[in-house]
């Protein structure tokens, strides 16, 4: 068997505002009902799937910063 590219995407948590032109999505506080801490709500997890994909879309791939 062929051997698989694998790509790895990091998505970066900070309290930093983000630089001009960078795709960004602000976490909302703890939703009601919510009792896990370190994980996100499925609808937040949509969000961000949904951004995530657009910002690929627009460039083929997600570039890092130099």
């Amino acid at each position: 068997m062929p051997p698989m590219d694998t790509h790895l995407a990091l998505l970066a948590i900070t309290t930093q505002p983000p630089q001009m032109g960078r795709a960004s999505l602000e976490i909302p506080d703890i939703e009601p009902g919510q009792d896990i801490l370190g994980r996100f709500s499925k609808s937040f997890m949509v969000k961000i799937a949904r951004l995530f994909a657009e910002a690929r879309g627009r460039t083929g791939r997600v570039n890092r910063p130099d």
